[in-house]
This record gives C-alpha cells, structure tokens and sequence, in this order.
C-alpha cells in the first residue's frame, strides 16, 4: 500500500513568519521519519499546495532531494492540483524533481532551482544564475561584488558548515518592485560552529545570538580567516536596501526596515541554513 511520507498542502510567502511555517510544516513531518522506513513506492504529496513564491520553493525541492537521497527507495510525487503553480514549477526546474524538462519563462522574472557540490561550481552558478538579473537593476557595478560576498557566504557552508550541496533560487516581482534570493545548505548551524568554537577556546558564551555574533567583524571561528566575510556581506545589504532572513538550527535572524532580531523558537529546527534577501526596488525596479 502506498505510503504519504511527506504532505505539504496551503499558501508560503517570502516573509519571516511564512518561511518558518514552511520549515515546520516539513520538519515536523520529516522528524521521526526513519530512511529504513521509506518503503518502495512511497508518496510526496504537494496536490493540495495552493501556492509557493518561487524564490522560496527551493526549501522544498531540497527536502524533497534530501529524501531521495537518503533512501535507495523509489519515491514519487504528486504534483499541485493548481496550474498556474505548476506552471512556476515548470519553469523554476522544481520539475526536475519528476523527470520533466524545465520551459522557457517568457516573463524572464525567474532564476532556476540550481544545486552545487564545491565552491567552484558555486561560484560559477551563482554567477549564471544570479548575475544576468542583477546588471538589469543594479547600478555602479555592486552586482559584482554582491556575486562575490554570496560566493564567500557559500564557501562558508562548504568549508565551516561542511555542506555537501548549496542551492538557490530567486524571483523577480517587477509589480511589486522586489528581488528575492533564497539559499539553503544543510550544514552546521551558526549555534554548532560557535559554541564549539567558543569552548575550545574558553570563551563564555554571554547570550544565544549566534549568528549575529557571527556578523561582527572579527568575529570567526576559523584562525585562519579575517572574519571580515559575514560582515561584509551585511554591509552589503544594509547599504543596498535589502531586508535579510536567515534560519539556523532554532535560530532566527532577521534584517528587515532597518532593524534587527536574532532570536530563538524551541519550535523550530532546519539542520542547515536558510538565507532569503529581498532587495526592495524603486518604481522603476532600480537599486
């Protein structure tokens, strides 16, 4: 008898409060599943997803792979009842999941569902994804260097989360003068890396803000680097007008209209890292 394993059903935004119902709703499915226990034929069942913004549907797709991977068993899915989602995941390569082709966005509003497995790939998908929607609405070249701070945050999940994939998607929204990327790893979190850090060098831990710990200057836990990566990445969105939300392990930190906040949810978990930036746009969708 075939066996739903994973059920996503409901509407997820890019905003702070949706991208964590998004990793709940998940998670809480995926909590007590065994891979010993995914049984051949298996089901994910998306028929009952009404809508994802597509920037955001590669949180999915990677659980989704995720599963795949940890099971020599065969899983299939079952796809949204909605059209016009179905559409997105067409075009978006969320298809690639059930063997279908990816089609032509006509709109050109779309950057693909991309995974890579070392910093050099990363770095030359970033720039195929990424860079040919950025020279259309930055200006004085700051799409370079924001390529190369994202390539330098993607090193970090590599070298300090030991991440075996990267991936990243994003959406143009030109009605609602937005650009949304989103990135996930399955890493160590920022809490796993600084706490082992800190012990090792007997430092106290004063407070559980990991991850803004991590974006101070200085502040690294590898002896051999300057620190200055996460920090000037911040930069970057603070001076570009971006709002910032990143998940790691329970924690929630996020940049929005100018302020911060770096919390913990006991309710919440990812065994990764979750990094979703909206740049807001002006009526002309500029920078």
């Amino acid at each position: 008898m075939d066996k739903i394993i994973l059920k996503i059903s409901g509407k997820y935004r890019t905003k702070r409060d949706s991208i964590m119902q998004l990793v709940n709703d998940i998670s809480i499915q995926l909590y007590n599943l065994d891979p010993i226990d995914i049984k051949e034929d298996s089901l994910i069942d998306l028929s009952e997803l009404k809508y994802i913004d597509s920037n955001i549907s590669v949180i999915l797709y990677s659980f989704i792979k995720f599963l795949i991977n940890a099971t020599p068993a065969s899983i299939s899915l079952i796809m949204p009842d909605n059209q016009e989602l179905k559409k997105v995941f067409l075009k978006n390569n969320f298809s690639k999941l059930w063997g279908a082709d990816a089609k032509i966005d006509t709109h050109d509003t779309i950057m693909k569902i991309t995974e890579t497995k070392n910093i050099k790939e990363t770095t030359i998908e970033l720039q195929n994804c990424f860079l040919p929607k950025l020279n259309k609405i930055f200006s004085k070249g700051y799409q370079y260097e924001f390529i190369s701070s994202l390539a330098e945050v993607c090193q970090n999940s590599f070298i300090h989360g030991n991440a075996k994939n990267v991936y990243f998607c994003g959406q143009f929204y030109p009605k609602l003068h937005k650009l949304c990327i989103t990135i996930i790893n399955f890493g160590n979190t920022f809490q796993e890396n600084v706490i082992s850090y800190m012990k090792e060098k007997n430092m106290s831990i004063t407070d559980y803000k990991f991850i803004s710990w991590a974006f101070i200057e200085s502040n690294t836990t590898d002896d051999n680097s300057s620190g200055i990566g996460l920090a000037r990445f911040m930069d970057l969105i603070k001076y570009l007008n971006a709002d910032l939300i990143l998940l790691s392990g329970n924690e929630i930190y996020s940049y929005e209209k100018g302020k911060e906040r770096d919390e913990f949810n006991p309710n919440l978990y990812i065994g990764g890292t979750i990094i979703n930036i909206k740049f807001n746009l002006n009526e002309n969708n500029f920078i």
